[in-house]
């Protein structure tokens, strides 16, 4: 009987992967596209069944099972994730619990933010209430926030509205000849008054802004060699400087405002990254600015940079409107960088040609989201008018799912009636997902995950399958996986203390909806895709669970 449902299970699944469609998408002929999918199938429900049944039989550990690795090679090991995809995926707005958050994709990582506040309001307010944005807070009651367009690896185009003024930030990415790993970026923040806003009171001016940019390092030791430029707009030289073993030499450059207002600077060294708006908080002190019997007084950071810092913030405050730019440079760790190389790929990420590339990049992401969802809205008596609204919140959804992936790197807590109760530390583990929501769930959660890669996979394969990857990277040896992965301080620190421990299977009251399983039907379809089918299948049938091997087929697509 077994024999023959596992032939079954076979036959359905080469005649489900033989569709000349999937062939021709991995770039063979229709037959090799056909033997090629049949093998990973079938190996992957071989392996499936190996690590099934011989898997627990294998342990002999000391260790607590709920924190005990399945043992198996790391899916994110796999090549696929390597090479130029890695590289490819290395800078992003990795920070989705920031309103603005950058960093790599790798454990002590560079991190980019920006804060930002009305310093007129600021100069009247309580200390602790100036209306400083940084973290995504529902308390911050913006009238909204969220990325416009966003293509997950690129590019990213944010608008928010915070009370009579909007900001826009654009994010883009450029492999530019001459640019080292990962290559260059540049950002862009623009404010403005909204064209609805309220006259400001006499006297007030034209409305300003006071923008903290920072750049932070999460380890104290990766900042050693970091080099505080002029804070000028001098041709070429760099605000920042310092050296990475992965991006080799950088340096971090300005231009619009960024390069003709002041920028007073500000240092510290600290290994905590959790708390950075309490640090700009604590410092701000209001001091008097401007000549005469009227002069203004706005909160401001003390010009203070202390030996070896690791947080360096810039503050600008100035008049509205405002444009901001800050341009990293990489370079290559081996070889000379020309100078011309250098100014050209600088020259290239600010003023009219970084507004041309974020034109170009809107237009491709538009062009391309045509392409993959050939969406046909119905007509109404709107006309086009339901059509381009249903367009753009539909290219908004996609955005924000893709805007909201996070990189996280940290040690989960579990416990155990196995162990007592106690409360103990996952294994050190990395995690890349799609939050469910940047102010109120800024980290990865299992039962939403599922939902979020059956959008993201139909734009870029290859995201869901990190994504993914990452995740089954998690299972324990009972199958099981933390169902918040609450990774880091900055994690940490927004989640209420009674929700940080997790439950291990089988002491949690709580089962786990399987929402991965819904990928299973698409994963044989996407190259590399197959690979991962074993550890979902352990996922989901831990060697305690019989194993249906009706699961191996597949419907329909």
């Amino acid at each position: 009987m077994a024999k023959s449902q596992a032939k079954n299970v076979e036959r359905r699944t080469i005649r489900e992967r033989s569709r000349s469609e999937v062939a021709e998408s991995s770039g063979g002929s229709s037959f090799d596209g056909f033997i090629g999918s049949a093998v990973v199938v079938v190996v992957a429900a071989l392996l499936a069944l190996a690590t099934h049944m011989f898997w627990p039989k294998m342990l002999s550990s000391d260790v607590p099972r709920a924190i005990t690795p399945l043992g198996l090679p790391k899916l994110t090991e796999l090549p696929q994730f390597g090479g130029e995809s890695e590289e490819r995926m290395l800078w992003g707005t990795y920070r989705p619990g920031c309103y603005l958050g950058l960093r790599m994709r790798r454990p002590q990582s560079i991190l980019v933010g920006l804060m930002w506040f009305d310093p007129l309001k600021a100069a009247r307010a309580p200390p602790n209430d100036i209306g400083l944005r940084h973290w995504a807070q529902e308390g911050d009651k913006l009238a909204k926030y969220g990325w416009r367009y966003h293509d997950g690896s690129t590019f990213g185009q944010q608008e928010i509205l915070d009370g009579e003024v909007r900001l826009v930030t654009d994010f883009v990415k450029s492999s530019a000849e001459g640019s080292g790993y990962g290559g260059d970026w540049a950002l862009r923040i623009r404010a403005s008054r909204k064209p609805t806003a309220e006259p400001l009171a006499t006297g007030e001016g034209p409305g300003k802004i006071s923008l903290v940019f920072y750049v932070a390092h999460e380890d104290i030791a990766g900042a050693s060699d970091w080099r505080l430029g002029g804070r000028s707009s001098e041709e070429g030289a760099a605000l920042l400087a310092g050296v990475d073993d992965l991006i080799g030499e950088w340096g971090l450059h300005t231009g619009g405002s960024a390069s003709t207002g002041k920028l007073r600077a500000f240092g510290v060294k600290t290994a905590h990254m959790h708390n950075l708006t309490d640090l700009v908080k604590g410092n701000l002190r209001v001091r008097g600015t401007g000549r005469g019997k009227q002069k203004a007084r706005y909160p401001e950071l003390p010009e203070d940079v202390e030996d070896g810092a690791n947080i360096l913030m810039f503050q600008l405050t100035t008049a509205l409107p405002l444009d901001a730019e800050f341009v990293l440079l990489s370079s290559p760790k081996h070889g000379q960088v020309l100078p011309e190389s250098k100014a050209q790929r600088l020259e290239g990420l600010r003023g009219a040609k970084l507004e041309a590339l974020v034109e170009s990049k809107v237009a491709e992401f538009q062009e391309r989201f045509g392409r993959t969802f050939e969406l046909k809205p119905w007509q109404d008596a709107s006309g086009d008018k339901m059509k381009a609204g249903m367009q753009e919140m539909a290219q908004a959804a996609l955005s924000n799912t893709l805007g909201a992936m996070g990189y996280f790197y940290g040690q989960s807590l579990v416990n155990s009636k196995a162990e007592g109760g106690r409360v103990m530390e996952y294994w050190p583990t990395a995690l890349y997902t799609a939050v469910p929501s940047r102010s109120f769930f800024p980290r990865g959660f299992l039962w939403d995950e599922g939902f979020h890669q059956l959008l993201v996979q139909q734009w870029d394969p290859q995201i869901s399958r990190s994504a993914l990857a990452h995740w089954l990277d998690l299972l324990n040896t009972d199958g099981w996986i933390p169902r918040e992965q609450i990774l880091g301080e900055e994690a940490r620190a927004r989640v209420p203390s009674e929700f940080v421990v997790q439950a291990s299977t089988p002491d949690s009251p709580l089962a786990h909806p399987p929402p991965l399983f819904l990928l299973l039907p698409l994963l044989p379809h996407t190259p590399g895709g197959g690979l991962l089918l074993p550890m979902i299948f352990y996922l989901g049938f831990p060697p305690t669970h019989p194993l249906p091997l009706s699961l191996l087929t597949f419907p329909d697509m």
